[in-house]
């Protein structure tokens, strides 16, 4: 069962695990920068390409932590939302919570065009 908002998405989280960073980080990695991918991927973005695009360099090798650690202040603030994906259930996407009036826009016409072919 999903709880949905009035953009489709899930509602703001309640509870989060004794660990969980409530403040901004910038360090290496930046907070407001990884808000920025996300809201550039309004589809969802999962962590490991946040990584990939923050740091090209980062190898599956390396440790997700510090990014993670930069996106709890999101999720705390209700700014991103988390979603485990349907297909692998270890993995979860990332969505801004206020989808752009550019790209809704153009997800309406891309309906339409789709639907008129």
């Amino acid at each position: 069962m999903y709880i949905t908002s009035n953009n489709g998405l899930h509602g703001q989280a309640k509870f989060f695990p004794i660990n969980t960073n409530t403040r901004e980080l910038n360090y290496q990695v930046s907070t407001k920068a990884i808000f920025e991918i996300i809201k550039q991927h309004p589809e969802g973005i999962n962590l490991t390409d946040i990584a990939n695009i923050v740091d090209p360099e980062w190898t599956t090798d390396d440790c997700k932590r510090m990014f993670k650690r930069a996106i709890d202040p999101l999720l705390v603030n209700d700014r991103v939302r988390k979603v485990q994906c349907k297909s692998d259930k270890r993995v979860f996407l990332y969505f801004p919570t206020k989808l752009s009036k550019r790209y809704l826009f153009n997800q309406l016409v891309k309906a339409f065009l789709d639907a008129k072919n």
